[in-house]
């Protein structure tokens, strides 16, 4: 297992330094330690000795390089990851052929003498659908789309990961490559993905599609370029506290959100998290979800063992836990981060797990002298024995050392006025324009949506990873903007899966700068509604985007019909599809 430099530190109470405990971690022993040097982390192995992790990282290589480039759709019988399958063809933008016209003007482009019309239909008329089936899985050739770099970024729980770059748009992707073969525990892989689909926040790495061949399965992933969190704290040592108050933010948040879903990571690391990008207010995000699991209530425990020594919550070793061995972890991450060195360690892991089980830590160094009282009373609200008595991730981000400590999230956002004409024009908008938006919003890069990303998580005053729509009112009208008398039933037309909240995506649907869209984005979008590739979305195709989320069971006519009513509004031919030239027509969203 992946373990933690050290800083060289006095002697504590039981005999072991810390600067020998640095040293140690800087050098692999005969008997098979774990490197804990910043060059061996990054091969993220369980077990083994340093020549073992070349060797597996090199046999997952060289998998990749032997793939035959054959694109024929495999037997269902090899399918591991979806009931409903679909066979991706290789994309030719260029066979796109624009149609002519036959219907005259469509009437997707909404004059403001229809708006008061609209808006009193649209109590009746609600249109809500799941982003899940936006998140598509193909039996097919991964390497006919994306060209896949040689060297593995780093190793996750099931495999390799490697950068990609989308043959035709361009556009660079993270892939983890799993083989079948060592894939074990197939309901374990098929729950990290099921996760996966169900998560929409700023802190979460973005499924975007996965693809399965004979041999390998792929989940393409939104790249994060910033490096592990882990390798900071080997280069910074330790972190101010504003600076610490600005990650843990975060990681309570995500952990917030995570545990009101009733999911559980148990894997709570900084080799778990990576910066998105380089620059120095770079969110992070948490990228392995390969020992998370469901849990039915907050009252629930969970018996299989699973973390990392210097991590695990002591209850996780005796087979008998809940949800808040997360919190456990958070704490000892902050140690770390305000110290440069972790509470529990040891000469070895069996030392390290007999120092967790105690639970005994202090502040006794030199490094703690200007640490503030708040700080270390959140630690020890994180790294209290009694798992009935650990602080809640909600109650963490309460705690009084981020009211202190006003990090980056606290500084005060406006929202300019073309955000609220965005919300008010999106709420008119058709419900396949709709969609699309949505679509664009799930692939885009956090890149181009700094500052909606900013105002998000300003708004999200509980780390939720939502908002309700008094707050995004708020959020306006202390920016100075006047609202409408009929805001609120816009503001339900935003919530698109019927939630009752303002989701990150939802919301970023809503007010992202439509005018500005670039045609790689619209092809983006449009991509994932043409199932097969063939350069036209049909009827079936925009069923399957829309119901594939579903878990009600089958497509009923109703749902047909309303499909087919999508397509007819921005039908310009009246051929019962649209093609890219169509689909562009429609996304000018001209008001």
């Amino acid at each position: 297992m992946n373990q933690l430099y050290m800083k060289k530190h006095d002697n504590n109470s039981d005999g072991t330094t810390k600067s020998s405990a640095k040293s140690r971690m800087k050098s692999r022993t005969k008997s098979g330690m774990k490197s804990r040097t910043k060059s061996g982390m990054k091969n993220r192995m369980k077990s083994g000795t340093k020549s073992r992790m070349k060797s597996e990282t090199k046999q997952c290589s060289e998998e990749i390089k032997k793939k035959k480039s054959s694109n024929k759709c495999l037997k269902s019988s090899n399918v591991l990851l979806e009931d409903i399958k679909m066979t991706r063809k290789k994309d030719e933008l260029g066979t796109i052929k624009s149609k002519e016209s036959k219907g005259g003007e469509t009437n997707f482009n909404k004059s403001t003498k229809h708006r008061d019309i609209l808006l009193k239909s649209m109590k009746s008329d609600h249109f809500k659908f799941s982003r899940r089936g936006f998140i598509l899985s193909f039996t097919g050739n991964l390497e006919d789309f994306y060209n896949l770099g040689e060297q593995p970024l780093g190793k996750g729980t099931y495999g390799c990961v490697y950068k990609a770059t989308d043959k035709l748009l361009k556009i660079q992707r993270a892939v983890k490559v799993v083989s079948k073969k060592k894939l074990k525990n197939i309901p374990r892989f098929r729950q990290e993905i099921d996760i996966m689909k169900n998560l929409d926040h700023p802190n979460v790495v973005k499924l975007l599609e996965t693809f399965e061949d004979n041999e390998h399965i792929y989940l393409v992933m939104e790249l994060c370029t910033g490096g592990e969190l882990f390798d900071k704290i080997v280069k910074k040592g330790s972190f101010v506290e504003i600076y610490a108050s600005f990650i843990m933010k975060q990681v309570y948040s995500v952990l917030n959100y995570l545990h009101i879903r009733n999911i559980c990571h148990r894997d709570i690391k900084p080799e778990n998290f990576l910066f998105y990008d380089k620059s120095t207010e770079s969110l992070i995000k948490v990228i392995d979800f390969g020992l998370a699991s469901y849990f039915s209530d907050i009252n629930s425990e969970m018996k299989t063992k699973a973390g990392t020594p210097y991590y695990v919550a002591p209850q996780v070793l005796t087979g008998c836990y809940d949800y808040k061995c997360d919190l456990w972890s958070a704490g000892v991450l902050l140690y770390i981060l305000l110290c440069g060195y972790p509470p529990f360690y040891g000469e070895s892991d069996h030392e390290i797990l007999s120092m967790v089980k105690k639970g005994k830590f202090n502040f006794k160094g030199k490094e703690w002298s200007n640490i503030t009282d708040e700080a270390k009373d959140l630690i020890k609200r994180c790294l209290t024995m009694d798992p009935m008595k650990r602080i809640s991730a909600s109650d963490a981000l309460k705690h009084q050392w981020f009211r202190k400590k006003k990090c980056f999230f606290n500084l005060d956002v406006k929202m300019d006025i073309h955000v609220l004409e965005n919300i008010k024009n999106y709420a008119l908008l058709l419900k396949f324009q709709k969609l699309a938006m949505t679509i664009i919003a799930q692939q885009s890069n956090d890149y181009d949506l700094q500052q909606l990303k900013a105002a998000f998580l300003h708004l999200d005053e509980e780390g939720k990873g939502n908002i309700t729509k008094q707050q995004l009112k708020r959020g306006l009208e202390s920016s100075g903007l006047k609202l409408p008398p009929n805001f609120d039933v816009l503001l339900d037309q935003i919530d698109s899966d019927g939630s009752g909240k303002i989701d990150y995506t939802e919301f970023l649907a809503a007010a992202l700068d439509r005018r500005h869209l670039s045609k790689k984005l619209i092809y983006c979008a449009f991509r994932v509604f043409d199932v097969d590739n063939d350069g036209e979305i049909t009827t079936a195709e925009l069923a399957h985007i829309l119901y594939n989320g579903n878990k009600k069971g089958s497509i009923t006519q109703k749902d047909v019909n309303r499909v087919k009513n999508m397509i007819r509004e921005v039908d310009r031919n009246n051929d019962g599809k649209i093609d890219f030239y169509e689909f562009s027509e429609m996304m000018k969203l001209k008001y």
